[in-house]
């Protein structure tokens, strides 16, 4: 009978670790997903703004080719 309790009891131990463990990398596989998400998220947000600065200078590339054209004729 001994030897079943002790093996119960090592059982259960190496079960809980284990199911301890389990967490710890979830939680750290979730911490890695949210780092790069959030990179993602800042690259977004900087591709945005260079979207815009580059719009923006298209369109002062086209007035100042209009006037160009005005100039010329």
């Amino acid at each position: 009978m001994k030897k079943n309790y002790h093996f119960n009891v090592i059982e259960y131990l190496a079960s809980t670790q284990g199911a301890t463990l389990v967490n710890v990398h979830a939680d750290t596989t979730d911490d890695k997903i949210a780092a790069q998400n959030s990179k993602i998220n800042n690259l977004t947000a900087q591709q945005k703004a260079a979207q815009t600065q580059v719009d923006q200078i298209q369109g002062q590339v086209s007035a100042i080719q209009s006037q160009q054209d005005k100039l010329s004729s």
